[in-house]
């Protein structure tokens, strides 16, 4: 399907989109929302509910510019809502579309006409008890991939976007590129599937196009409409009033609107309890009808825009007879099969214990994740569209265990204090190193136990300190000690880590490498003494033995002249 643009940089993992989606095909994927194409109806709540604004329907603005381009002839189906969107005159936008290079623009609630006369041969038959009507695409696909048990109540005629669709191409030629231009992002859904409709443009598509070309719309002429309906198909955008296209009602019957899927569901439970019959329902996935479609210009006012298209219709200039239009409108909505797989009892607890919840009274069901309980997220990590840590709760008790751990396993001491230094916290190590009782804390302040001018300095300078080596004299240790001002929590966190042990090991070493000096000082001394002696000695023996050869020689000479 592909018609919805994900801006990856903004989405935030807030889950917002999965709740509000009535069948839930999103994906959480990396940490980024997709959408499931295969499970999503195209209702577009995900797109009008995102608080970042990171999902914006996938334009065909470059395929119809590509038209124009070409030389296809172009024609534009209107949707009726477009009546509503401006305080000044509908007809002006016309205009506009004929100065974007559009050949031919008519209305499609011409469709509504069209397809009036089947409506009424339904409507008045007694084949059907209940007739569901199939205007809307998204409601279409909705019964189409998760109730099909109740096609059988979808009337099988066309939108009238698909009649008009038809129409045209019949009129102006197969080969003319009809655009639909309107409100509706199921629509694109439709087209693609149809064949009669070859581009879709949001409103606000258009709207920006118009923008970009820089016309100033309130300021163009009036152009006729190359196609008019009747004025009561101009109103069909309206909740409630496409039964009023059906002129002769022959048979009395309940006529019962509802729109959004809340209350779709609600229908459809009705249906299935066999509470309804001989009723004529108008459905409409979006609350207001498409007046309120996800390609409505943002920040429209809805009761404006109703206003606007009533006070349109009332004052139309001129149609056609219905009674002209021969265009074929049968259309067939069949099942679409998903490929998801119900998980069993044993295998949905399996997931659920993988996230803390070992009984059903641990299932908080709070939504936070987007799901409307904890079985139904598990069903849906089953099938590979959730993953286990969307669960907030469970995550944050994760967070919070995980950080009691850290807290009383760590051998640094930590104190958190408000900013009167009144004590709120601390853990096991602090208790241990002032020697403190866990439960006499309350109403202590850090001035109580040590010195609080390193907590004053924080406060007043709003600069955090780092690793600060000091002495606490009261309990004789030497501590490393930073501090940090939490100020929008109002907090200050002091970390004491002792270090007492190695600094008095480094003491300890410095000790020994001095007296180590000196000992071999000592012995340097020693040696240079005893070499000094030798050498004393070596210098008196070598003078005597030379005294004493001297005379030997003297006497060995002196010896030859007795002989």
């Amino acid at each position: 399907m592909g018609y919805i643009n994900f801006a990856k940089a903004n989405c935030k993992n807030c889950y917002k989109c999965i709740r509000v989606c009535p069948v839930k095909a999103i994906k959480i994927n990396n940490d980024q929302a997709e959408i499931v194409e295969e499970l999503c109806i195209a209702c577009g709540q995900c797109l009008l509910n995102c608080p970042q604004n990171a999902k914006t329907i996938k334009s065909d603005r470059p395929l119809v510019e590509s038209f124009i381009k070409n030389g296809y002839l172009t024609a534009v189906s209107l949707a009726p809502s477009f009546a509503g969107l401006f305080n000044f005159s509908p007809l002006k936008l016309i205009t506009a579309l004929k100065k974007l290079g559009f050949n031919w623009v008519g209305e499609t609630s011409v469709g509504a006409d069209i397809i009036a006369k089947s409506y009424e041969k339904i409507y008045n038959s007694s084949e059907w008890d209940i007739a569901i009507t199939t205007a809307c695409p998204s409601v279409n696909l909705y019964f189409q991939k998760y109730h099909p048990d109740l096609l059988k109540y979808l009337i099988p005629v066309a939108s009238p976007m698909i009649a008009h669709g038809r129409y045209i191409k019949e009129l102006l030629g197969k080969d003319t590129k009809v655009i639909f231009i309107g409100p509706c992002l199921a629509k694109k859904v439709e087209a693609n599937d149809a064949g009669s409709i070859d581009a879709v443009l949001s409103f606000e598509d258009l709207l920006t196009w118009i923008c970009d070309e820089k016309i100033d719309v309130e300021n163009l002429d009036e152009s006729p409409l190359d196609n008019y309906s009747t004025p009561v198909a101009s109103n069909y955008p309206i909740r409630g009033l496409s039964y009023n296209t059906i002129k002769n009602k022959s048979k009395k019957r309940q006529h019962i609107t509802v729109s959004g899927i809340d209350q779709i569901n609600q229908l459809i439970q009705a249906i299935k309890t066999g509470q309804l019959s001989n009723c004529w329902i108008e459905a409409t996935a979006c609350k207001e009808s498409c007046i309120e479609g996800p390609g409505m210009p943002k920040n429209s006012n809805v009761i404006m825009v109703e206003e606007r298209i009533r006070n349109y219709a009332k004052n139309k200039r001129t149609y056609k007879d219905v009674k002209e239009y021969t265009t074929k409108v049968f259309q067939h909505y069949p099942r679409i099969k998903l490929n998801l797989t119900i998980p069993s009892e044993e295998e949905i607890r399996s997931i659920l214990k993988k996230i803390g919840k070992n009984t059903e009274k641990e299932e908080l069901n709070c939504g936070a994740c987007g799901y409307n309980s904890c079985k139904e997220k598990a069903i849906a990590v089953y099938n590979g569209i959730a993953n286990l840590y969307m669960c907030l709760p469970y995550m944050r008790s994760k967070a919070e265990s995980l950080a009691e751990t850290v807290l009383k396993t760590t051998p640094n001491g930590i104190i958190v204090a408000d900013e009167n230094l009144d004590i709120l916290e601390m853990n096991k190590a602090a208790f241990q190193m002032f020697y403190l009782n866990e439960n006499k804390i309350k109403g202590l302040n850090i001035s109580n136990i040590m010195d609080a001018d390193y907590y004053l300095q924080v406060l007043k300078s709003n600069k955090n300190i780092k690793e600060k080596i000091i002495h606490l004299p009261n309990y004789d240790i030497i501590v490393k000690l930073s501090i940090y001002y939490l100020k929008d929590e109002h907090l200050l966190i002091g970390i004491y880590t002792d270090i007492t042990e190695k600094i008095n090991e480094e003491k300890a070493k410095i000790e020994l490498k001095k007296k180590t000096a000196e000992m071999a000082q000592k012995v340097i001394l020693k040696q240079m003494t005893i070499a000094q002696e030798i050498a004393s000695l070596l210098g008196e023996t070598t003078a005597e033995t030379r005294v004493m050869l001297t005379k030997l020689i003297d006497l060995l000479q002196g010896s030859d002249d007795v002989i």
